[in-house]
């Protein structure tokens, strides 16, 4: 087994330890890191799917850099999270209830990022937050 799918498995194991009592309960919204992108998370919510009862219509997986929102490298952060918070608010309106967020590493960055700016008129949509390996000191 090499670094980076060690480092893929740990990091599964961790994001289904936080939320797995949940993962039916409220939709997800994944965030990835640098260097990545939302295939990150395809084989945990394929495990999700398949035993918590979950439907690929519980998660919204966002591809910032380079992917559905079209962002490189050099755009601000603060602009990634402002389009980060109207997808989110798109998927809570879809689904009609609170949504989980989970991010990776630079993910909780831009979390952090829309927070800071107000960028959710009503941030109650989101239920819980959950960081892993977000560098928040730098």
């Amino acid at each position: 087994m090499n670094a980076e799918s060690t480092g893929k498995n740990l990091l599964a194991f961790a994001v289904a330890a936080c939320i797995a009592h949940s993962a039916c309960a409220n939709p997800i919204v994944w965030l990835h890191g640098w260097n990545s992108d939302g295939s990150l998370w395809n084989d945990l919510q394929s495990r999700m799917v398949k035993s918590a009862g979950a439907s690929s219509a519980d998660f919204l997986t966002l591809s910032y850099y380079g992917g559905e929102l079209g962002f490189s490298t050099d755009t601000p952060i603060e602009e990634v999270a402002a389009a980060v918070a109207r997808r989110i608010q798109d998927f809570h309106d879809s689904c009609g209830e609170r949504v989980d967020v989970v991010c990776h590493s630079m993910g909780g960055l831009v979390f952090r990022s829309l927070i800071a700016q107000e960028c959710l008129a009503d941030p109650s949509i989101v239920r819980r937050y959950v960081a892993i390996g977000t560098p928040h000191y730098g």
